[in-house]
């Protein structure tokens, strides 16, 4: 598989993560499709997310998805975003193969999503549904030594970094992820 969609939320804080997309994939001869992001990061081809809370946009942003007829999708954005974005995936029949961070356990089984115009029909059940199809990575998103030095950022600490990626997404620390 050497072709590759990301698909990204907020870029200002997913920088370090599209950077190291960007460098792997270069090292592993793997294309990036998507839309010109350069203006966002310098180089970087993906499909930026406009707005989950708006299931037209969102729509949008599957239906540009299709387009590129991809097998391995990523996803860079936040879980509470990746359900809404099963729904979606689900009613569009999308058949990709999916490769998603920091999965919690049940991360499915929550509707945060259902009081959103045009996502009341969507139940966990259809996220679920949708997810056993999936090929799905965990990785340990935060740090265990929240007080050590960062390789990528060498003014902040992973305790800091922390607090400041949960509160540019304007929720609380902990809310979408494990909160150790």
């Amino acid at each position: 598989i050497n072709r590759v969609v990301a698909m990204v939320g907020e870029t200002k804080t997913y920088q370090g993560s599209m950077r190291q997309l960007m460098l792997d994939a270069k090292r592993f001869n793997i294309t990036l499709l998507g839309s010109d992001l350069s203006s966002e990061y310098p180089g970087f081809k993906g499909i930026q997310i406009v707005d989950f809370q708006s299931w037209a946009a969102a729509r949008g942003n599957v239906k540009e998805l299709k387009r590129h007829s991809a097998r391995v999708v990523l996803l860079i954005f936040l879980m509470s975003e990746i359900r809404m974005f099963f729904c979606i995936a689900a009613y569009e029949r999308l058949p990709n193969i999916w490769m998603i961070r920091d999965l919690s356990r049940g991360w499915w089984a929550t509707e945060s999503y259902r009081d959103r115009p045009g996502y009341e029909w969507c139940t966990k059940h259809n996220v679920s549904t949708y997810a056993m199809n999936t090929v799905g990575a965990t990785a340990n998103f935060w740090r265990p030594d929240q007080d050590s030095r960062l390789t990528c950022s060498h003014t902040l600490a992973p305790r800091k970094f922390r607090e400041r990626f949960y509160t540019e997404q304007g929720v609380e620390v902990g809310q979408d992820g494990p909160s150790k």
